[in-house]
């Protein structure tokens, strides 16, 4: 049995850190496709545009973006005809500020993690994240695939 693939999309302005993130993924040699979105304009785009089983198994959102921003993304998530109530949302940003992190809790954010600086440190948070929401966590998208294929 092949082992299965996982598609993240990480939705962030800043391009270096979108090519650090798929730096990262590929030296985890993981198998997750990377998809890169650059705003929160696109990310909603992205969602009206796909079926709801080609929806990311996770995705990556950082706070900080001009235009439609990762917190107000996370406001509007449960008004996007409901598709993606099942997929987790976790925050990947530079701020640290306590008030920033219970907001986001609070807006629905599945988790929030602080970007470190340094690649070797960033391969471990992506890699700790990858393990948990996609290989440990046993979502409510994936429980909902298996009822209905029981």
């Amino acid at each position: 049995m092949p082992e299965k693939s996982y598609t993240v999309w990480m939705v962030d302005d800043d391009i270096d850190d979108v090519f650090l993130a798929k730096s990262a993924a590929k030296q985890l040699e993981s198998r997750v496709d990377l998809v890169s979105l650059y705003s929160g304009k696109e990310l909603l785009e992205a969602i009206e545009a796909t079926q709801s089983s080609e929806l990311p198994d996770l995705v990556l959102l950082d706070l900080n973006m001009p235009g439609i921003s990762g917190q107000e993304v996370l406001a509007r998530r449960y008004q996007s005809s409901g598709k993606l109530t099942l997929v987790p949302f976790v925050v990947l940003s530079t701020s640290d500020s306590g008030a920033e992190v219970v907001n986001c809790y609070e807006s629905g954010a599945s988790g929030y993690v602080v970007k470190p600086s340094e690649f070797t440190d960033f391969v471990v948070v992506l890699s700790r994240i990858f393990d948990f929401w996609l290989l440990t966590n046993t979502s409510t998208r994936r429980a909902h695939q298996s009822a209905s294929n029981d």
